[in-house]
């Protein structure tokens, strides 16, 4: 039972890696505004979830109003910079989005990085690799 457990969460895994590498082909594609591409993801994201929780329970608290604000601001800003511009722009921006989080955290709210933050010494080199255009075209014209 084991096994067959874990070929599943192999399998939902892969599945969930290739749907996320197609999502800034189809948004491309699609020539919709980027607001009703939000709008129809999050309405398949329910539905899925519906299916699968069976009992959706809400309970209106901070925590919960505040994470789904940030989750669909997420989105709708994902889908907006993949639209607006090109998708690796938007890959980037999603990539370097934990470094921004742990510079602002420990900038604004004064927090202290624990040990496997600090000993994660690739993060600057992986900001600066990403913040730099490919190609000869060093304006990023050329990646379009």
């Amino acid at each position: 039972m084991e096994d067959r457990s874990r070929a599943l969460g192999v399998t939902a895994m892969a599945a969930a890696a290739f749907l996320w590498s197609i999502a800034g082909l189809f948004i491309k594609l699609i020539d919709w505004h980027p607001l009703t591409i939000s709008g129809v993801r999050s309405l398949i994201a329910v539905l899925v979830i519906l299916a699968w929780l069976k009992r959706l329970r809400l309970h209106w608290s901070f925590p919960q109003m505040a994470a789904s604000v940030s989750s669909a601001a997420t989105m709708i800003l994902f889908v907006s910079a993949n639209k607006l511009t090109t998708s690796s722009n938007a890959i980037i921006l999603q990539y370097i989005g934990p470094l921004f989080t742990a510079i602002l955290g420990s900038w604004i709210l004064k927090e202290r990085a624990r040990v496997e933050q600090r000993t994660c010494s690739a993060r600057p080199a992986i900001a600066s690799r990403s913040l730099r255009p490919c190609g000869d075209d060093r304006s990023g014209a050329g990646l379009r």
